[in-house]
């Protein structure tokens, strides 16, 4: 909404400046006002001052450029749009990733947890692996072959 009103004013101001301008140019101002005239031209028409003049091609230039001036608002204004919806983009890209990290860390966890687990019950049962054989090496006879 906003660069809509923007580009309206960018559209209506140099028009706006440019009436005025001529209108200020050409002694427009009303029976008693006096228009600011250096002097009588040859033709008898008043020559407007320097100042209307210089204002008059400066709006007359704004109007000229008005165009290139509002394609260059739309691209930026374009550039904007598509900058916000890749920076959104982004955005729910970098909350899925952080999602995808927390549930990866819990992963790492649990595989940490197991790991240590099997640790445990391998060294338990080493342990009773060899209790047994230390209870049963008396029981069993072992005849040695002769030499």
């Amino acid at each position: 909404m906003t660069s809509l009103v923007t580009l309206v004013l960018l559209a209506v101001v140099p028009i706006v400046v440019c009436y005025l301008a001529s209108w200020y140019q050409f002694g427009h101002l009303g029976p008693t006002d006096d228009p600011p005239h250096a002097t009588n031209g040859q033709d008898g028409h008043p020559v407007p001052c320097v100042m209307a003049g210089t204002a008059l091609e400066r709006v007359t230039r704004w109007v000229e450029d008005g165009p290139t001036v509002f394609e260059s608002a739309r691209r930026m204004l374009h550039a904007c749009d598509q900058l916000k919806k890749a920076a959104d983009a982004a955005l729910e890209e970098r909350e899925r990733l952080q999602q995808t990290c927390a549930a990866l860390r819990a992963e790492v966890r649990q595989l940490q947890a197991d790991i240590e687990r099997v640790h445990t019950e391998r060294i338990e049962s080493g342990r009773w692996f060899a209790a047994m054989m230390t209870e049963a090496a008396p029981r069993l006879r072992i005849d040695h072959p002769p030499a």
